[in-house]
């Protein structure tokens, strides 16, 4: 699997803040490092960051993701957002959808999240495709019907350059688009994440 062979981006820096806590979720084959400059400037504005290495680096069933990410969410026992990259702003949506969650979840931001999902590939290579890039990446290879849950704010921040996610994927709630952003970089894009986190 391509896990083992592609290397964690970035190192997270040391955060020391306690205010509102904000969950940033990579995508899949990626890793919390992802995030290393959105961490620092979030700290850096009193926001407690939490970021979860989860699903194998995003490359378990979709449901697994979920699953582990709801856990992480719950007990974090605060009020908070989410911020997801890719597959992680699904994995969010999906989480935050849960009685124990309900009322404490304010905002998720996706950058260029797969809401919907993208287009499937031949059905012959979904085997050798979950077995490069993991299960997640066969699993949301089928159109999904996003639900926002009650009182919840959804931002899509999209990229017009994102060949990965499909725009018409990558769309929910209020839309920020970033002229000429690639996908692996939409992370990176610190000022426009900060300026629409409330």
């Amino acid at each position: 699997m391509l896990r083992h062979l592609i290397p964690r981006r970035g190192r997270l820096p040391e955060l020391h803040s306690t205010g509102r806590p904000v969950v940033l979720l990579h995508g899949t084959l990626s890793s919390p490092g992802n995030f290393a400059d959105l961490a620092a400037a979030l700290d850096g504005r009193g926001r407690r960051v939490i970021v979860p290495e989860y699903g194998r680096r995003g490359t378990t069933s979709l449901m697994e993701c979920v699953d582990e990410v709801r856990s992480t969410l719950i007990d974090a026992n605060s009020q908070l957002d989410i911020i997801g990259h890719s597959l992680g702003g699904l994995v969010g949506l999906l989480a935050a959808d849960c009685p124990e969650l309900q009322g404490r979840i304010g905002q998720i931001i996706g950058l260029g999240a797969c809401w919907r999902g993208v287009p499937p590939y031949p059905r012959w290579s979904q085997a050798i495709i979950a077995r490069l890039l993991g299960r997640s990446f066969v699993d949301i290879m089928q159109p999904f019907s996003p639900v926002i849950p009650a009182g919840v704010e959804v931002v899509s921040i999209i990229s017009t350059r994102d060949t990965t996610v499909p725009e018409y994927s990558s769309r929910l709630g209020r839309v920020v688009e970033l002229p000429g952003v690639h996908h692996a970089r939409l992370p990176d894009q610190v000022e426009a994440v900060c300026e629409v986190l409330r």
